[in-house]
């Protein structure tokens, strides 16, 4: 499989890809276009505090000793990533782009050798993916989840541990006018929506309004739930100007930003304009300071299910916090809520990506088993600027083996003076 190369692609200042955007009807505009930029993400050392599972440790820590680095406190079955790894944003441009239909599937095959750029690639009856009319493959629009790249099993096959495009007679059947905006995988889960999903979307805040009004946008997604409507609201996308992939399709004119955020890897800080686009979006006509204290709980939840959650929840509620179910709000209820908490407390896990929305400066706390935690917890404070703080409790108890076992498990976190003098030291 042939893969677009960037030197073989005519790359322009951001002025002049603008520029040429614009004019994106004239005929003399090349097939394919690009500018990148590389931007680093912070690397401040993050604020973390890190309870042992231990007794005989954890009676001898203190506020001095607390304090560390965000790769001191990872749980042994990390990988050894880094948060502060430079991200080299690209955004294309291209002329007479087939797109092939997207949506995740379980695979029909996945082959483990095949990587591109050091990241896995697997074959999916729903993956995607953009190439010209050669077959060359643009690397940026494959369908990803969880920083894992897939192409669609339909138009492409695996031999030999290479990819190879399959001898179709038609690779679309509908052809889209005007000029389009690539959105990828939006993924129809709160997390990875959050995170896979909306990254694409930095690039947008980069164009003149009166680009962005002409534009179409493209997913892979057969379906979006009303809270993702209520996120893309934000940025002018609805479903007058959002197409969905159901079949391969023929794009005439096609922006491809690169994903501005790899989820449990690395980010840019233009990831947080995203999510500040959103909270002014529901925010700018409020008064909205960071002044509550929040705990957003899990009680309804049976994943990673915190077994003496009432007592966390009484603790904290003592010390002035407000007890929230985070899914019995609204979308714009939930933005403001983060937005107004000066200190977010919650489980690890995707309920607590509302800290994203939170001020620059306020604090959140992650309270996770000592055997899991994710690493995006860490990266989302660090391009926001905000102090994150990190409790351990005890591992993970299964009941069985199967997959629906451990994603219902639970765990504990013990209630002692060494937590309640935290709670109250940091909540004054």
């Amino acid at each position: 499989m042939k893969y677009i190369k960037r030197e073989n692609v005519l790359r322009l200042k951001m002025a002049d890809f603008i520029t040429k955007i614009t004019s994106f009807e004239s005929d003399n505009t090349p097939p394919l276009f690009y500018f990148s930029c590389c931007i680093d993400s912070p690397t401040q050392p993050i604020s973390t505090i890190f309870y042992p599972n231990k007794k005989d440790q954890r009676s001898s820590l203190n506020s001095s000793s607390l304090r560390l680095r965000a790769e001191n406190v990872k749980p042994e079955n990390w990988t050894d990533l880094k948060y502060n790894q430079p991200m080299d944003l690209i955004c294309y441009f291209g002329k007479d782009m087939f797109l092939t239909p997207g949506g995740y599937k379980q695979p029909q095959y996945l082959p483990s050798t095949t990587k591109i750029n050091g990241r896995r690639i697997g074959l999916f009856s729903g993956g995607a993916g953009v190439f010209l009319k050669d077959g060359s493959i643009i690397e940026p629009t494959f369908s990803t989840q969880d920083s894992h790249l897939s192409l669609s099993s339909d138009y492409f096959y695996e031999k030999d541990g290479e990819i190879f495009k399959r001898d179709v007679v038609t690779l679309h059947e509908d052809t889209v006018e005007g000029l389009c905006y690539f959105l990828g995988n939006l993924l129809p889960h709160w997390g990875h929506f959050l995170l896979d999903g909306i990254s694409r979307l930095w690039f947008l805040l980069r164009l003149p309004n009166e680009l962005r009004e002409k534009l179409k946008f493209i997913c892979y997604d057969n379906h979006i739930p009303t809270w993702g409507w209520e996120l893309l609201n934000a940025f002018g996308i609805n479903e007058r100007n959002l197409i969905f992939m159901k079949k391969g399709m023929l794009v005439k004119n096609l922006i491809m930003p690169l994903e501005s955020y790899r989820t449990h890897i690395s980010a840019s800080s233009e990831f947080q304009c995203v999510f500040d686009t959103i909270r002014d979006f529901y925010c700018n006509r409020l008064d909205v300071k960071p002044t509550r204290k929040v705990y957003l709980s899990r009680r309804n939840q049976l994943a990673r299910r915190l077994s003496n959650e009432s007592c966390i929840e009484s603790l904290l509620s003592s010390e002035g916090y407000e007890i929230i179910i985070p899914e019995s709000l609204s979308v714009a209820e939930q933005v403001q809520l983060a937005a107004s908490s000066k200190i977010l407390i919650g489980t690890t896990g995707s309920g607590l990506y509302l800290a994203a929305f939170q001020k620059r400066g306020s604090s959140t706390i992650v309270i996770h088993p000592n055997d899991f935690l994710l690493f995006d917890d860490f990266i989302l404070s660090a391009i926001g600027h905000r102090n994150a703080f990190f409790i351990s409790g005890g591992d993970q108890v299964t009941n069985g083996s199967s997959k629906k076992a451990r994603r219902e498990s639970s765990w504990e976190l013990m209630v002692d003076n060494h937590l309640k003098e935290f709670i109250s030291e940091i909540s004054s």
